[in-house]
């Protein structure tokens, strides 16, 4: 017996029992994603120190709904550089990682530039050395 088992394929099996199977296919990817979304944050929050509650919370909620937000296209974009992975078996890990990524963006913007930076000055020397 092959059953699907995966985090998403199960979320959508339960909520078709609460809103029925056509918004269940909808639905149950979400659920896999606020969670992985929310579960990031929390580490985010419970890392940081001082923060009163109503910062943490703030916190707390604009990293969850950036993770939601951009959890689907990442997933797609990374499953079509990546052909053996389906992009519904990204959504826990990248929404979970985009969740955490949390007020660190500004430092993950510069080393992504730093190694562009350093990829552009690489095809620059091979590009002279002709």
């Amino acid at each position: 017996m092959n059953q699907d088992l995966t985090p998403v394929h199960v979320f959508t099996v339960i909520a078709s029992s609460v809103f029925g199977v056509q918004m269940a296919v909808i639905i149950g990817p979400y659920i896999v994603i606020g969670i992985g979304a929310m579960g990031g944050a929390a580490v985010m929050i419970l890392q940081r120190s001082g923060d009163g509650n109503v910062r943490a919370f703030v916190y707390f909620l604009a990293s969850t709904a950036l993770a939601v937000l951009l959890t689907v296209p990442l997933s797609m974009m990374a499953a079509l550089a990546y052909e053996p992975i389906n992009a519904t078996w990204l959504f826990a890990p990248v929404s979970f990682g985009l969740g955490f990524l949390g007020d660190k963006w500004p430092a993950v913007l510069a080393w992504c530039g730093a190694k562009i930076s350093a990829f552009v000055d690489v095809l620059i020397a091979a590009r002279g050395a002709k």
